[in-house]
């Protein structure tokens, strides 16, 4: 099992893969560093263990997600959403 901490330190140099997690019933999609974006891998995501990479998806970096987001925002505050 691995501990996504401290990922951050290099973060311009890290690429991250949208990942479709899963924990016992429960699934959610996250941006996780690339290295650690192996399907069928179990991970620890802040202090809860057992989250299974379900899915793994596109490949983008840290900056370009970002952008990602802000748009996403923009886009719930003008369409009020």
């Amino acid at each position: 099992m691995e501990k996504l901490i401290g990922v951050n330190k290099m973060a311009k140099r890290i690429v991250y893969r949208q990942c479709k997690l899963k924990l016992g019933s429960y699934t959610d999609t996250a941006w996780i560093p690339e290295k650690f974006a192996q399907k069928g891998k179990y991970l620890e995501i802040k202090g809860k263990n057992g989250w299974q990479v379900v899915e793994v998806g596109d490949r983008m970096s840290k900056d370009d997600i970002k952008v990602l987001e802000r748009e996403h925002l923009h886009t719930r505050e003008v369409t009020d959403i």
